[in-house]
């Protein structure tokens, strides 16, 4: 199917549009095929960012289905989570694997640059950025929560535990009430 095409897919007795997203196929140096484990949508809501299995992520045109940010290879292992900043400026980036490796970054869309967070001893699953831009939550198998300032990459508050359980969702509305 070509890219931005749509067609009719019957789920629970309901019709409903289905687009295929266009792109490269392989989007590795492996020529390995790719998994979204996470997505997220610009404040506009007619662009999309996906994170995948093969380190990286992809951004397209949900108009369209045309792929608009080629893949980024972003983490050593896969990438788990993945939200864009509410002023388009920043991609942030979770991931790592099972062996201990925790990794959190954040992708300046204009300069190419990328900010790594050091602080979590295992995968980071979930992610959330404050409504100003300003701080970034983080929650990881490591059974942490971490708060960081998104300009410095700096931690701001935490490591909060959850006691027995990896940490599954962050709510960044709750960041400021929390440190004030």
């Amino acid at each position: 199917m070509a890219p931005g095409s749509t067609w009719s897919a019957a789920t629970a007795n309901k019709l409903v549009d289905v687009m295929t997203l266009g792109g490269e196929q392989r989007t590795n140096d492996k020529e390995e095929e790719s998994d979204f484990q996470s997505i997220s949508y610009f404040l506009d809501g007619k662009k999309m960012i996906g994170g995948l299995t093969n380190n990286s992520f992809r951004g397209w045109d949900l108009q369209t289905g045309e792929e608009i940010v080629k893949a980024r290879f972003v983490c050593e292992q896969e990438v788990r989570a993945v939200a864009v900043s509410s002023d388009s400026q920043r991609v942030i980036t979770g991931g790592g694997d099972w062996n201990n490796l925790g990794e959190l970054k954040a992708y300046e869309v204009e300069t190419g640059t990328m900010k790594t967070f050091d602080g979590h001893s295992d995968t980071v699953d979930c992610i959330d950025i404050s409504v100003d831009n300003k701080l970034l939550a983080s929650g990881s198998h490591d059974h942490t929560a971490r708060i960081w300032d998104l300009n410095t990459a700096k931690l701001v508050a935490g490591p909060f535990e959850c006691g027995d359980g990896y940490v599954g969702a962050v709510d960044s509305r709750k960041i400021r009430r929390s440190l004030q």
